[in-house]
């Protein structure tokens, strides 16, 4: 089971709009130990707005104290076009520095990796066998098959979304017409650069065997000159290219240097 948890201050739930207490996140990872529940995810969210390195600090020992088999630790990103972007630019709303999540970045691998954590994506970090599958699948451009409105589907070759509304999908079944109303078809390029991209941030490293023959004489290339430009982030075992610990902070600079045009 995974849970919301977000943040343990009230003041910061409220601020990303959510609609429970810190009271009510440890209560529900309470009960759903007590419904027996031995594999349990909670969500946190850092670089807030007014969030300090002392209350982050707190929040993650309190949550490695509760017994949990999985922690996804994201740091909060302003998004174009979304509310928070307009309140950021318009100046009602200061972001702390990115020296801060950073900081917080490193705070987190530190305390969870000490409390028997290990970090297996840049985000994620899980006790000994409790990896998350299910994130896992994705990471690795596996195939997947979703049912239902909204739903997301990948073969390999595309992705492809059904219908949102719960009433045109029943319609579409009833007519026995296809549910989906959305269809991308990869490219070459689109697929290498989103197995690099999501490789790298994995600790297992971007499986460069993957990639279309044709493609890796170009690949080893970008490879070979972001290993130049990033000499203390990258490192490459046979088939295997891994950020470094150092490198972790630089993943997504590091992953458009990967890129294919």
């Amino acid at each position: 089971m995974s849970l919301g948890i977000q943040s343990l201050n009230d003041a910061h739930l409220n601020f990303l709009t959510r609609i429970h207490h810190s009271r009510d996140g440890l209560q529900a990872i309470e009960w759903a130990q007590r419904a027996g529940f031995d594999n349990l995810n909670g969500d946190l969210i850092y670089h807030l707005p007014g969030q300090t390195l002392k209350e982050w600090d707190r929040t993650l020992r309190q949550m490695l104290a509760l017994g949990l088999t999985h922690i996804s630790a994201y740091s909060l990103t302003v998004e174009p076009g979304t509310p928070l972007f307009t309140e950021v630019n318009q100046g009602r709303i200061s972001m702390p520095p990115d020296e801060v999540s950073v900081a917080m970045m490193d705070m987190t691998r530190d305390i969870l990796s000490a409390g028997g954590m290990q970090a297996y994506e840049i985000s994620n970090y899980a006790r000994p066998k409790f990896a998350c599958r299910h994130n896992l699948h994705y990471w690795r451009m596996e195939p997947y098959l979703g049912l239902g409105p909204s739903a997301h589907s990948y073969d390999g070759k595309r992705r492809w979304r059904n219908v949102r509304n719960l009433d045109s999908y029943l319609r579409r079944l009833d007519r026995e017409v296809s549910p989906i109303e959305q269809v991308e078809t990869l490219t070459d390029s689109d697929q290498i650069n989103e197995r690099l991209g999501f490789g790298i941030r994995l600790s297992e490293g971007a499986d460069l065997s993957l990639l279309p023959e044709q493609y890796k004489p170009a690949t080893d290339r970008r490879v070979d000159l972001a290993m130049k430009k990033w000499p203390d982030c990258l490192t490459r075992s046979a088939s295997r290219l891994r950020l470094t610990e150092y490198g972790v902070r630089f993943a997504d600079a590091i992953a458009v240097d990967l890129f294919a045009d």
